[in-house]
């Protein structure tokens, strides 16, 4: 995948991921998308770490380093103490955050010389799959949660958008 190929697949899997809740009351977005899941607010955290992380490793490939993952090798583990560690916070916040790093690391992309890619343009895989493919991954349930609340009847009072 090239950088061009890489930001539109990046900002439709966005928009695929954050459509079905953008209209839902932000008091839902503490409940479990799932029996014994993550809720909508842990899930951002958990995408907004692994995209700061990404730029963290898109800086080191500006520099022409490799980025060492290996610290983050326990996934589950890191994951845990993600949504552990910053469940406290307010989920605007979050969500302010996740957008902020979202467009950093869209940014970053768009700065990074075609050469520190590779001799054909082609973009790292674990960039591919710690943007686009991770947001992919998680709309579905995101999807299935929105569908749910929205039959339910709690998706707002008027079935207008609420505003967030």
């Amino acid at each position: 995948m090239i950088r061009e190929e890489f930001i539109t697949a990046s900002e439709l899997a966005l928009e695929r991921l954050l459509a079905p809740i953008k209209d839902l009351p932000i008091e839902l977005m503490d409940e479990p998308l799932t029996e014994g899941k993550w809720s909508v607010k842990q899930l951002i955290l958990h995408l907004t770490y692994w995209n700061t992380l990404t730029v963290r490793a898109l800086e080191a490939l500006y520099a022409g380093e490799e980025f060492d993952w290996s610290p983050y090798d326990d996934i589950d583990k890191l994951n845990e103490q993600i949504v552990s560690d910053r469940q406290p916070d307010p989920y605007r916040r979050i969500v302010a955050e996740f957008q902020i790093v979202h467009g950093t690391l869209m940014a970053a992309v768009e700065r990074i010389p075609a050469e520190r890619f590779s001799e054909s343009g082609e973009l790292p895989d674990w960039l591919v799959t710690h943007v686009p493919q991770h947001y992919l991954h998680h709309a579905p349930k995101l999807e299935a949660w929105a569908k749910k609340i929205r039959d339910s009847g709690r998706g707002g009072s008027t079935g207008l958008p609420v505003v967030q």
